[in-house]
């Protein structure tokens, strides 16, 4: 590994990226639920039942859907690092709202079209620009 590659990797968005990829999916579906609401959570899956997200929450189902999963991992991410600067409710105010970097958008909007780029370059632009 270069050392260049060894220094992005052990920066604050390398450690928050393994962790989004290593916690469990049960784990990721129940923060969301409970940080964002499991309506928004079903959203940003693109799912309409929102049994399902409770059922992936609970660990009674597994994610069938690999977008389904991408997306919720990258909402979990973007959580995360929302959360170090922020407190949970402007955290959920800044999934939900209309959000200029995002041409007035939401974030769940923007990850459920899947332009999950996009949703963390806001979120990034948020916590540094404050």
């Amino acid at each position: 590994m270069a050392l260049s590659t060894y220094r992005i990797a052990n920066t604050l968005d390398g450690r928050r990226h393994r962790r989004a990829l290593r916690t469990p999916l049960p784990e990721v579906a129940t923060h969301l639920q409970h940080l964002l609401s499991l309506q928004l959570t079903a959203v940003m899956a693109n799912q309409h039942d929102t049994q399902l997200i409770a059922d992936w929450a609970s660990g009674d189902l597994s994610i069938r859907n690999p977008e389904a999963e991408r997306r919720l991992r990258a909402a979990y991410e973007i959580s995360l690092l929302l959360l170090e600067a922020e407190s949970p409710g402007t955290v959920h105010a800044w999934f939900m709202g209309m959000n200029p970097q995002l041409d007035d958008r939401s974030a769940v909007e923007v990850i459920a079209d899947g332009r999950l780029g996009d949703a963390f370059e806001a979120a990034h632009y948020f916590t540094s620009e404050g």
